[in-house]
């Protein structure tokens, strides 16, 4: 190499002629600003007059701006003055402007460029005078220059001065007088020489890491002036792209998915701005779409690809892409370790929570019947770009909530409180219908749901319902392509979070006549899903609707029967039963008690308590089991004698057949398992009518085998079947119904009267012992006769005048008595009074 070439190699201002004075200056390089515009002068005056050109290049519009300034300069510094002044008249005087840049074709080794530049000479834009006059004089001596065909090489000299890439230039006539413009259309074959190159400069911008980027242009062109041979000159610039633009920005259009040959399809419309001069006929070309998987790591999962597209300058980009999804790595569906969840459900979660997601695109390879070179698809192959996925929200996916056989369970009363086995229990069938997004054109059903969710009431919280395991759903679409999904709850947690908010909600359903009430969930639901790709879950679907609850009717309603009576334990102050209770249930719902008490009062005092221990519920008759403790003394709210008066009065007006009611009141120790619901619910009760024992079907004739006729209508006293009043013998004897099977019933003393019409018919005074023998005891019936009891009778009046009148057959009284009556170890001194009693009247 000469000295000469090894100075212009060596520097970036050698001219075209010889000179020894030729001199490298650091401010006459060329800069490509962030918003593309090219300039040659060299201090900042200058650039205020230049033109600039469209704002984000491309690679092609780099490589032309390259080829022509350096076409440019060279024209220019011809040798015919001072070297140094001819290389500043070059750089300020020229301004080229690309108006239009296009992609031709593909070839095997690179792509057909097709360049429409304008290079214009303005000496006005030369701000030292000497070197403005110096090159008017030369160029309008030379007037025109051409140039020989030729090879622009592009260095990369922020990678090692790497070789990216040749571009031919052909050749050109160059018009270089002041105030000239010179318009060119040509082709250029432009050539990668490492795509390894290539694709580490696109990777660091795709990372982040390309701040700017320093490319420098080479190449050794031979130019004449007329008949004046200019000789081989090799000329080098260098452009510095600085704030290099960010990645296009697009907008998905459309999203759709449908079923196609046993896959899933999916059909995606796109707009991209497209703010460069800039024209492209692109080829089909294939794409991998892949996800990250539990550790990052990139899982194929569908492939897409793309038609052929003309891209127009400056016009916005609309383009389809159709892909497919065979179907559905395990990677992906398989819960991550040490969670729940799988990448799949994250993807699929953001999606419809409206989040967008990362999917991660790279050249699919060569695809068969494209027209796209294997160079360029064996490049996108090596390059993976992240692009964001758009979620779509979809509110009020869940329509049209329901609730049937809904069973309740109470806590048992040995959980600890405050842990899982102390909360309540929720189990029922659940109802909805489900909104399918309509860009899902496929089939999906579901086999499972899990569901957290607030439950509220006029729009108040008052707790949380959490199902923590896979509850088995079944499916169907309807008519109307909506999906009509059932699943069974089993025994779901409910956290009380606001006892006063659950006690007015108690408090509707017990005594709201039967209206019930709405009750509010919000919360989310993870679906198991079945579809053509297979088996996934979809999380976080939301969840949002109104239950209606019925309420329980009036009280009267479904007043209790008693089936049976037993005692269990006595003492001097109290004694417990054991009562069977017919208790219909008039609405859908069940429940399961492991326990629950409450307190027995009668105005205001408590004479007892009441419990029932594990007992279920359900729709229609139910047999109940009740431990019942009469205990006015030991648990009387003031311990004094009245709650003693109070129960032995209700004692009275039970025996008598009188409707009688208690008041069922919870209390704080009324659910051990939730002592705060106990505390919230404590006061709140009921009045129930006190069920009564049932009677023997026939009363029978204490004097004669016959029983009397079947339409004769029942005592007032279920415990008072009958009696025979003896008029010789002024005695009567009395038909006894114990109801307690096992345990009789001693009366210890009796003072009674008689009445016929408010006449007095007569009194009884008995201080003799006898029993009311046991239920079993006493044979058929359960019925037992009294001793002969001694009658003083009213003579002369209206009542005894009836009796007489009736002798042979019946004749109704009333009757009133009061007795000390013992059971057990309890004794009470209990008032009694019956009517319409039907007596057989006797000699």
């Amino acid at each position: 190499m000469t000295r000469r070439e090894s100075d212009d190699l060596a520097t970036e201002r050698t001219p075209l002629l010889p000179s020894s004075a030729a001199h490298t200056a650091p401010e006459a390089r060329s800069t490509v600003t962030a918003n593309g515009a090219f300039h040659t002068p060299l201090d900042d005056a200058a650039l205020s007059k230049s033109i600039k050109s469209p704002r984000k290049r491309r690679w092609a519009t780099l490589i032309a701006l390259i080829l022509l300034c350096l076409i440019g300069i060279a024209v220019l510094v011809m040798g015919f003055f001072v070297p140094a002044a001819a290389e500043q008249y070059a750089r300020e005087a020229v301004t080229v402007n690309v108006s239009s840049l296009s992609i031709e074709s593909f070839t095997s080794r690179g792509v057909q460029a097709r360049v429409k530049a304008k290079v214009h000479v303005d000496a006005s834009r030369v701000k030292n005078k000497f070197v403005r006059n110096i090159g008017r004089l030369g160029t309008a001596i030379a007037k025109k220059v051409s140039t020989e065909e030729g090879e622009l090489h592009v260095f990369l000299l922020d990678y090692d001065n790497a070789l990216l890439g040749n571009a031919s230039i052909p050749p050109m006539v160059i018009d270089i007088r002041n105030g000239h413009s010179n318009f060119y259309d040509f082709i250029s074959t432009v050539e990668p020489v490492s795509l390894d190159t290539a694709q580490k400069v696109v990777e660091d911008y795709i990372d982040g890491k390309l701040k700017s980027l320093e490319v420098m242009g080479s190449t050794r062109i031979t130019m004449r002036s007329g008949i004046l041979p200019l000789g081989n000159q090799l000329l080098t610039d260098t452009m510095k792209l600085e704030a290099l633009p960010s990645l296009p920005q697009y907008n998905v259009t459309n999203l759709e998915f449908h079923e196609e040959d046993g896959a899933v399809a999916v059909s995606i419309s796109a707009t991209v701005p497209n703010p460069y001069t800039f024209k492209l006929n692109l080829p089909s070309l294939g794409f991998g779409i892949s996800l990250p998987g539990c550790d990052k790591e990139l899982i194929p999962i569908a492939t897409a690809v793309t038609p052929e597209y003309l891209v127009e300058p400056k016009i916005d980009i609309n383009i389809a892409i159709n892909g497919i999804v065979d179907n559905l790595p395990d990677a992906l569906t398989t819960a991550c370790p040490g969670t729940d969840r799988s990448s799949m459900d994250d993807f699929l979660g953001s999606y419809l929570h409206g989040d967008n997601s990362l999917v991660y695109v790279r050249g699919g390879g060569h695809q068969k019947g494209s027209e796209a070179p294997k160079w360029l698809s064996n490049f996108l192959k090596a390059i993976t770009i992240p692009a964001s996925f758009p979620g779509h929200k979809h509110d009020n996916m869940v329509e049209d909530l329901g609730l049937s056989r809904v069973r309740f369970e109470l806590p048992n009363s040995h959980a600890k409180p405050g842990t899982p086995e102390a909360a309540p229990k929720l189990s029922a069938v659940v109802d909805a219908m489900v909104a399918l997004p309509k860009e899902m054109n496929f089939p999906i059903g579901v086999k499972g749901l899990k569901a957290s969710a607030n439950l509220s009431y006029h729009g108040e919280k008052f707790g949380e319902m959490h199902m923590t395991e896979w509850q088995p759903a079944l499916s169907h679409l309807t008519d109307d392509e909506k999906l009509a999904v059932r699943a069974e709850i089993f025994q779901a947690p409910l956290d009380i979070t606001d006892y006063e908010i659950l006690k007015t909600v108690v408090q509707r359903l017990v005594w709201g006549g039967g209206r019930g009430l709405v009750l509010g969930i919000d919360g989310f639901t993870d679906v198991k899903m079945e579809t053509t790709l297979g088996n996934f879950a979809v999380r976080g679907i939301p969840a949002n609707g109104d239950v209606t609850i019925k309420g329980l009717p009036f009280i009267p309603d479904f007043a209790p029967k008693a089936n049976f009576m037993e005692v269990l334990t006595t003492t001097k102050e109290s004694m417990t039963l054991q009562i069977g209770l017919l208790v219909e249930n008039p609405t859908e719902y069940s429940a399961h008690i492991p326990y629950l008490a409450v307190h027995l009062e009668k105005d205001e005092f408590i004479i007892g308590n009441a419990s029932i221990s594990n007992t279920n519920i359900t729709p229609g008759n139910n047999s109940i089991i009740v431990k019942a403790t009469y205990a006015p003394v030991g648990e009387g709210r003031d311990g004094t004698k009245h709650a003693i008066e109070k129960g032995l009065e209700l004692l009275g007006e039970y025996v008598s057949g009188k409707n009688t009611t208690l008041e069922v009141k919870a209390f704080e120790g009324s659910i051990p398992g939730l002592p705060e619901l106990s505390r919230a619910l404590s006061g709140l009760g009921a009045t129930l009518p006190i069920p009564r024992p049932q009677p023997p079907p026939s009363q029978h004739d204490p004097d004669g085998p016959s029983s009397p006729p079947e339409d004769q209508p029942p005592s007032t006293s279920p415990f008072l079947q009958g009696a025979t009043m003896h008029i010789f013998s002024s005695s009567a004897t009395f038909l006894l119904y114990n109801p307690f099977p096992k345990t009789p019933i001693t009366i210890y003393d009796l003072n009674g009267k008689a009445f016929y019409n408010c006449s007095k018919l007569g009194s009884v005074c008995y201080d003799g012992e006898w029993e009311i023998l046991a239920g079993r005891e006493a044979g058929e019936g359960g019925l037992s006769l009294s001793p002969r009891l001694p009658v003083k009778w009213v003579f002369g009046g209206a009542a005894y005048s009836a009796m007489v009148d009736a002798l042979g057959g019946p004749l109704r009284i009333d009757t009133s008595a009061n007795a000390t009556v013992g059971v057990g170890e309890w004794r009470g001194r209990v008032q009694f009074e019956g009517g319409g009693l039907k007596v057989g009247i006797r000699l």
